[in-house]
């Protein structure tokens, strides 16, 4: 099934294969880190061109069968308030990025970027004009540069693993490579009648959680993914919450990636083919029963503790 997402992004293949491991964590030692909390590096951008790059790897995608829709119909990142076309990268199925990645499915959207699945298991975000996300870079650095390796909250953060920038016909677009992650919390929840998770796994994913927003506030980082509720357990509305469910995602683990890119190959995802670019109909991730991770750093901030962030908020105390 496909359906819009919060982001434009893709999965990727990794053309040449290159390591995109996370530190592994056990509980135990404080966090500890080179520099100031508040000083995140800054983000490191490569220039790629523009032109259609192939690699020995690459797969080759159909360019028949697929379900072509009306042009005056919007879909997908048309459909969001303000959308100008000029502001996003015309992404191509199959399309190599900076010699190493080659996008293989269209996950979502969003108004500042869009996301691709790339092959060997990572996702691209490219992002628009004017958007650097360079917050979400800056914050991604700070937390892998934090000695987490006995803190089992860090694997619970979905940072980005790579970076660069490439130039469109109007424009850089910064692109973050990040792991692939699962449906939101969100949907995951909607699938259950009245949405009511079961208490097991409600117990499980909130101690996932939790060692989650640990490690980022003992990491001096508050998410700021504001919403009035968790949603996933009964609670007052409040301005001190720290995350949505929105931000959380279920694990995804390569098999379900994998069905995914076969599935785009085999059965290729409607589109509207436009002059200057093809947008295309995002894929649903399936469900899956992998450890939840806390995504999305690009409104987090970076303070000491007790410090209030953001229009006056905190974070919420869990």
């Amino acid at each position: 099934m496909r359906v819009p997402v919060s982001a434009q992004r893709y999965i990727c293949r990794s053309i040449k294969g290159r390591s995109l491991t996370q530190a592994s964590t056990t509980l135990g030692r404080p966090l500890r880190s080179n520099r100031s909390p508040l000083t995140p590096h800054e983000p490191h951008l490569r220039r790629v061109p523009l032109s259609r790059t192939t690699a020995t790897h690459a797969r080759t995608f159909p360019n028949e069968g697929f379900k072509v829709l009306p042009i005056d119909r919007k879909i997908e990142e048309e459909m969001l308030p303000g959308y100008r076309a000029e502001r996003f990268y015309p992404v191509t199925l199959g399309e190599v990025f900076a010699s190493r990645y080659q996008a293989v499915a269209k996950l979502g959207f969003g108004t500042t970027s869009t996301v691709w699945l790339k092959d060997a298991l990572v996702t691209l975000k490219v992002c628009t004009t004017g958007q650097g996300a360079t917050q979400e870079l800056a914050i991604s650095n700070h937390i892998k540069a934090i000695d987490g390796s006995e803190h089992p909250g860090k694997d619970r953060l979905r940072v980005a693993l790579d970076d660069f920038n490439i130039i469109g016909p109007h424009g850089s677009h910064l692109c973050l490579v990040f792991p692939t992650v699962g449906m939101t919390y969100m949907d995951y929840q909607n699938l259950f009648p009245q949405r009511s998770i079961p208490k097991g796994v409600l117990r499980v994913t909130l101690l996932m959680i939790l060692l989650g927003l640990d490690f980022t506030h003992q990491a001096g980082v508050v998410h700021t993914g504001m919403c009035p509720c968790l949603l996933i357990v009964h609670c007052e509305l409040t301005n001190d919450m720290d995350i949505s469910s929105n931000n959380i995602h279920l694990g995804a683990n390569k098999a379900a990636i994998v069905k995914v890119e076969l599935a785009e190959l085999e059965n290729p995802s409607p589109r509207k083919i436009l002059v200057d670019r093809t947008i295309y109909l995002s894929y649903t991730m399936p469900i899956t029963s992998d450890p939840l991770v806390i995504s999305d750093f690009g409104a987090a901030v970076l303070g000491q503790p007790g410090q209030k962030a953001h229009r006056g908020r905190h974070a919420c105390g869990v």
